[in-house]
């Protein structure tokens, strides 16, 4: 009778709690923010498990990318570009054409490159432009305005708005296809395409776009929007799924395959860092047109994804937390535990293979963390019970792990802990000297270009010479010889690594040179030293990486190099005398001396590296 009503009181100790729960997670905004990101991410999640989906190639992207602008004039490009490519496109086929770049200012090259880009739009009626939605103020007084195209272009030519929707995580997964507005209803650029390239009704005209309510119909298509405008974005895939072509080669007419446009819809856009037209999806970082692309796609072809109603995910959400109460009351530990597991997996499983086979979103994360916070407070529930009767707890719980064991855990849970080991190493340090000056006297894409040269170039050296890059800082680099694998010549290898890295600077240097740009140097330098390695961080972030006093002297060796050496002839690379014993045979060195490095109590002797052989 006992256990009867034991398993009675926790059923409904059960039920009581998941409906509090579920009163909280509608009644309290944090609550709610923190079970929406994990559901949010539980999409990105089934979107990685389904995998990349074919594509229909209706699609074609003409990419305003690092070769198109190395290429051509210096970016904002005059806009007779923008003409002269649509000439093109439309000369070989294409069927719709759509401009992701904002033209809603007159150029700053003259009025003739605006009326050059009006006259192509004129003679070829199958151009969208790009206009956008700008909301200011606060939420309670707020005011809407439309960065539309410049009137010489919009009087010729359709446009939509190319605003892009992002959820709390500012994550891409929605996007906008209707905003209603004192202009009447404002159309996206997705839309306005797909009814280009749907074609002419009987009186010649572009077929009208049609609201009817939680949906928009493009002659038989149907675009569900649901009560607020939004269309979810089937991705069809990452970066460069779609097929993809440079935008000088159109502008230039070189390298282009015959029908490579032909009855296609062609979206001009970027994909170039330098340009920030970036966002987070669930396939990671993508370019504002290839989301488009994506958006496009689902409407042309498909499949839609549907969302299951607060109904339905409320009776899936009670139904499963109804199933872990009864498996957690009416079965031992173990027992239930496995059927907890065959539970959890089975309804992940449910809600993974639904969207995969289907595109039919139910309700994930929460049934599931709901479900865990259930499961385990049943358990406690059960523990604190068995607390009271002490004998019978220890006879339970002799059955799985020792009673020593457990009690330690309990006791001081903070055992479980980050750890590492204390070895031997090569610590690097290289760091480019005067880069604050260079980056204030450089544009900024110079600065990232010559940045990004530099350092591959030297990653290269250290991946070559079998060294673990462990951080870049800025223009700082930082790596390790010796770890994660043993290494017993460490520290050989990291002097042969700075030989050939000044080598390679040596030779960027030349060409830079060549091509009249200014030039970077460095400076580096080695110790070696018992260091502790191992993943290093807190809870919600690690990186591999190494700690301790050795570490510390590596990097002031690298800075001491700006005190030596002459303009003609700088110093590269200074070593410890700890580095020095090791490496010995190989190098020819100049002494400094002994010095007091910041940081250090003791003098150090250090040396300049004259040669490697």
């Amino acid at each position: 009778m006992l256990k009867i009503f034991q398993v009675r009181s926790s059923f409904l100790w059960g039920l009581s709690f998941v409906f509090c729960v579920i009163l909280a997670f509608f009644l309290v905004q944090p609550i709610f923010s923190f079970f929406n990101k994990i559901e949010l991410a539980s999409i990105d999640l089934r979107f990685q498990l389904r995998g990349v989906r074919d594509i229909s190639n209706d699609v074609v992207i003409v990419d305003i990318d690092s070769a198109s602008l190395s290429e051509l004039d210096s970016w904002p490009w005059p806009r007779h570009y923008y003409g002269d490519v649509i000439r093109q496109l439309n000369r070989m086929g294409a069927k719709a054409i759509g401009v992701d770049i904002m033209l809603d200012s007159k150029s700053g090259r003259g009025e003739q490159e605006d009326l050059e880009l009006s006259r192509a739009l004129a003679e070829n009626q199958n151009v969208v432009l790009a206009s956008k939605r700008v909301v200011s103020g606060t939420d309670a007084f707020s005011m809407t305005t439309w960065n539309l195209p410049i009137e010489v272009l919009r009087k010729v030519s359709r446009y939509g708005f190319v605003n892009e929707f992002t959820d709390g995580d500012a994550t891409v997964r929605r996007t906008w296809s209707v905003f209603n507005s004192e202009r009447g209803n404002q159309y996206s650029w997705d839309v306005a395409l797909v009814s280009q390239y749907d074609g002419l009704d009987k009186s010649g005209r572009n077929r009208d776009i049609q609201m009817s309510p939680g949906e928009i119909r493009l002659g038989s298509r149907r675009i569900p929007t649901g009560r607020d405008g939004l269309m979810d974005i089937n991705f069809s895939g990452g970066n460069r799924h779609f097929l993809t072509v440079p935008f000088y080669s159109v502008l230039r007419n070189s390298h282009l395959s015959p029908g490579i446009f032909k009855d296609k819809i062609v979206l001009i856009g970027a994909t170039d860092p330098v340009l920030h037209d970036f966002f987070n999806t669930p396939f990671g970082v993508m370019a504002g047109v290839e989301i488009h692309a994506n958006v496009i796609e689902t409407i042309l072809h498909g499949p839609f994804i549907k969302r299951a109603g607060i109904v339905m995910n409320s009776l899936l959400t009670i139904f499963f937390l109804g199933l872990v109460i009864v498996v957690s009351t009416r079965l031992k530990a173990v027992r239930g535990l496995l059927v907890q597991v065959l539970l959890f997996s089975g309804y992940s499983a449910f809600a993974i293979l639904s969207f995969s086979l289907f595109s039919f979103l139910v309700i994930w994360a929460f049934p599931i963390v709901l479900g865990l916070v259930v499961y385990f407070n049943l358990i406690m529930i059960r523990f604190v019970r068995e607390e009271r009767q002490k004998a019978q707890i220890k006879n339970v719980f002799q059955q799985y792990v020792s009673p020593s064991v457990v009690d330690t855990i309990l006791k001081d849970p903070s055992r479980l802990k980050l750890g590492g080991e204390k070895r031997e190493l090569t610590v690097f340090f290289s760091d480019i000297r005067s880069f604050t000056t260079y980056s204030e006297t450089h544009t900024p894409e110079e600065v990232v270009e010559i940045l990004n040269e530099y350092l591959d170039a030297m990653t290269s050296c250290i991946f070559k010479w079998k060294g673990t890059l462990d951080k870049y800082v800025g223009d700082e680099i930082m790596a390790v010889w010796g770890a994660p694998l043993d290494q017993p010549d460490h520290a050989e290898l990291a002097v042969r690594c700075c030989w050939d890295q000044l080598a390679v600077l040596r030779a960027l240097q030349d060409r830079w040179r060549s091509e009249g740009r200014d030039i970077l140097d460095f400076g580096m330098g080695l110790n070696t030293g018992e260091m502790i390695t191992g993943n290093i961080g807190s809870s919600m972030h690690k990186d591999y990486t190494v700690i301790g006093d050795a570490v510390n002297l590596g990097a002031r060796l690298e800075a001491e190099t700006r005190h030596y050496g002459t303009p003609e002839e700088p110093c590269y690379l200074i070593i410890s005398e700890f580095t020095y014993a090791k490496v010995k045979p190989i190098v020819t060195v100049k002494s400094l001396g002994a010095v007091k490095v910041k940081g250090k109590n003791t003098a150090v002797e250090i040396y300049e590296v004259l040669d490697v052989r």
